[in-house]
């Protein structure tokens, strides 16, 4: 993992977590992270937040609850790692966790693990950390496999990345995997919500999806909210397309069922 802003590096090397700082053009020399590797034999993956104040990471423990267990530790305004925090019974289990990875956003923690339902070895989850409720699921086929599958890492938006695993079809080994998944734009589009302008007042229920909409378009008609499945859709896209072309300025906020990592 990398934190890009203060230009720091942190890699496994000879079974612990190591740091080196890139300035003046060349890299520092490695560094243990003590508060990481405290009290383990053995920490063989770490992840950064987008900000680089959150570091999760796994480890094996005598306090633990089995096996290695994925902990999260933060770092102060002067520069400290907290002492870490195992994560609890929610992600870790009496076997092996391993190779975690925070989405951009914060809110999703993926993880690979041999102590839950597995299609064989090691398989993929993910767990929503802001909603205590949320429990860890698993990734379906093809993400995971009879083989160990480990290590997802994905961009932005979540619709692409890759992941490693030693499925059978590779080179060999462990192999690196990419995935791109594509929109499902075809049977589910949905206009959420049609006003004259942007700051009209619109019903804060509609605002609320229409925030994450994928994209938006400068031409619209007065209606609320229509499906690709209703009746009139095709008249109302007949009406949209006159819109548009007399230059009305009409802003449509349309939401459909883009894939990400399920």
């Amino acid at each position: 993992s990398m934190d890009e802003e203060s230009k720091t590096i942190y890699i496994y090397r000879k079974n612990k977590i190591h740091s080196s700082t890139y300035t003046d053009g060349k890299w520092s020399l490695l560094t243990e992270v003590e508060k990481v590797n405290r009290n383990s034999q053995h920490t063989p993956s770490v992840a950064l937040s987008s900000d680089g104040k959150t570091m999760y990471f796994a480890n094996e423990q005598i306090n633990g609850i089995g096996g290695k267990d994925i902990y999260v530790t933060k770092l102060d305004g002067k520069g400290n790692w907290s002492q870490p925090e195992n994560l609890g019974g929610k992600i870790n289990t009496a076997l092996n966790e391993d190779a975690p990875f925070i989405t951009p956003d914060g809110k999703t923690l993926y993880f690979a693990t041999e102590g839950r339902e597995s299609a064989g070895g090691f398989d993929l989850y993910k767990i929503n950390l802001e909603d205590n409720s949320s429990e860890a699921q698993r990734l379906p086929e093809p993400f995971n496999s009879v083989a160990n599958d480990i290590f997802i890492s994905t961009n932005n938006e979540g619709n692409s990345g890759v992941f490693s695993s030693s499925r059978n079809g590779g080179a060999g080994g462990m192999d690196l995997y990419e995935f791109n998944l594509k929109p499902e734009t075809d049977t589910n589009l949905v206009v959420i919500a049609v006003t004259t302008d942007s700051t009209d007042a619109v019903n804060p229920d509609i605002i609320s999806y229409s925030k994450d909409a994928l994209f938006q378009k400068n031409f619209g008609y007065n209606q609320n909210t229509i499906e690709k499945t209703d009746a009139g859709f095709s008249e109302w896209m007949n009406g949209v397309e006159k819109l548009a072309a007399s230059k009305q300025k009409l802003i449509v906020h349309i939401e459909s069922s883009a894939s990400k990592v399920p």
